[in-house]
């Protein structure tokens, strides 16, 4: 499933909270990483000034230094890094280009960085990246409690429970098999959760007898439609290595809100679902839900591209993002 991670650094300590979630991805997928550091652009149109190409090298010398210090911890901790990097431009910029490039599997950061993000729940960057990334993404709010000390080693996050939102939908099915992969790999408990909503009734009215009845009636349908279906996906993954249960929600409120109530219930340590369900348009990246879930940043999400979609994405890639992409891999 994941051959390379890319994992955008920008030198905080927020920034690094991605590294254990990349250690415990890295090594249940026996996945490489490689490590991006971008410095801002010494010269171009939309920077005002003569090029500083004395204070760019020395920036550029200070990102692989530090990256080369991340990369040897990733090494002690049992990741293979295929390579550093440090590039110059926008940081959403220069992110998305590289993953719509290819040679990516996924990209792992944390809704901030060194930015002003007070009363923000993700920063730009990051929504820039998850709107237009068009890849797998792994996004885990810093979490001070798991960071430990500067001087620590980094070590795997320790997953407890995973919650696997389905729809009943061919996607949400593949997804559940990679949530029971890194379950298995790391020992936590598996959630795979279906929430029922109540069917809408449009009306300017109150809801007489037979609509509610019929309402009843669809509920009752879906409930037992719901149940056998994930009966049948726990049977299906079901091993003695992995503890899984299957669990309908019955809730008002939408997908998304009940995905975040359930996850703060329960505690759960990763949520980990496909881009798209039942509702898949070709037109958007992400899903509703998806999007929702990732723009909201409260618990870690693994959200998974179906891979189709995402080729069709990246082949419609404009130019200019093409030729950004082959321009860094130029001056790398």
């Amino acid at each position: 499933m994941f051959q390379t991670i890319l994992l955008p650094l920008d030198g905080s300590r927020q920034a690094e909270g991605i590294l254990p979630h990349a250690i415990a991805l890295a090594a249940a997928f026996g996945a490489a990483v490689e490590l991006l550091h971008v410095i801002p652009a010494s010269a171009g149109p939309h920077r005002a000034g003569p090029a500083d190409p004395i204070g760019s090298r020395m920036k550029r010398a200070d990102g692989a230094r530090y990256l080369s210090e991340k990369a040897s911890e990733l090494r002690a901790a049992g990741v293979e890094v295929a390579a550093t990097r440090v590039e110059e431009g926008g940081a959403a910029e220069v992110i998305v280009a590289l993953l719509r490039d290819g040679g990516y599997d996924a990209v792992g950061l944390t809704p901030h960085g060194d930015g002003q993000w007070r009363y923000l729940s993700i920063g730009c960057t990051a929504v820039a990246v998850v709107l237009n990334a068009q890849t797998s993404i792994l996004l885990a709010p810093d979490s001070p409690t798991h960071r430990g000390d500067a001087s620590e080693p980094t070590s795997p996050y320790p997953y407890r429970r995973i919650m696997a939102p389905v729809d009943c939908s061919p996607r949400s099915d593949w997804a559940v098999g990679i949530a029971a992969t890194l379950a298995r790999k790391s020992g936590a408990h598996l959630q795979v959760v279906h929430f029922l909503l109540p069917p809408e009734v449009v009306s300017r009215h109150p809801t007489g007898g037979s609509a509610r009845s019929l309402v009843e009636r669809m509920v009752e349908t879906n409930r037992a439609e719901a149940r056998r279906y994930l009966d049948e996906t726990v049977q299906r993954h079901q091993t003695p290595d992995l503890s899984l249960e299957g669990v309908v929600i019955h809730g008002h409120s939408g997908p998304a809100e009940a995905v975040g109530v359930f996850s703060e219930e329960e505690d759960i340590d990763l949520v980990i679902l496909s881009a798209h369900g039942r509702g898949v348009s070709s037109e958007w990246p992400l899903g509703g839900t998806a999007a929702k879930l990732m723009l909201r940043a409260q618990k870690p999400v693994l959200l998974l591209q179906d891979l189709p979609h995402q080729r069709r994405l990246r082949e419609a890639a404009p130019a200019s993002a093409r030729a950004l992409a082959s321009d860094l891999r130029t001056s790398r």
